[in-house]
């Protein structure tokens, strides 16, 4: 049995050209899947393989008392919702993989900066899962 200490988060404002970096899970290879006759799922195999990036935070936005980072970091579809990290011991999450913010080019829109949102975006949702961004 391995244990893993839990990761660090912090709710303290980030500064323009921190490094960073982002651990996702873009969707799986499906190796197999089992259907019965009405379509419902019985079973599979999958192969799900972890990405990691490193960048810098490009800007920051203030929303009202949201924040949004634009980084430099790229990261596949399916990686949203994964932790973005200052790498330094211990490594400290500080926010999540978002989306991107589209740009008007002249060959269309094109997808721009990744973003991602302090944990007071989605405060809520950790508090529903016992976490007290107040103690973090």
């Amino acid at each position: 049995s391995i244990a893993l200490p839990s990761v660090t988060l912090t709710t303290e404002p980030q500064l323009d050209g921190t490094q960073v970096i982002t651990i996702g899970f873009p969707a799986p290879i499906i190796i197999n899947v089992s259907l019965d006759p009405y379509g419902n799922y019985q079973g599979g195999q999958f192969f799900l393989k972890s990405h990691a990036n490193e960048g810098i935070i490009s800007a920051k936005y203030e929303m009202g008392i949201k924040t949004i980072y634009e980084l430099n970091v790229g990261w596949h579809h399916g990686e949203s919702g994964g932790p973005i990290a200052i790498p330094f011991m211990p490594p400290t999450v500080f926010s999540i993989m978002q989306n991107y913010r589209n740009i008007q080019s002249p060959h269309g829109i094109m997808a721009g900066p990744h973003c991602g949102c302090d944990f007071l975006n989605i405060q809520n949702e950790l508090t529903l899962l016992g976490i007290d961004l107040k103690k973090v």
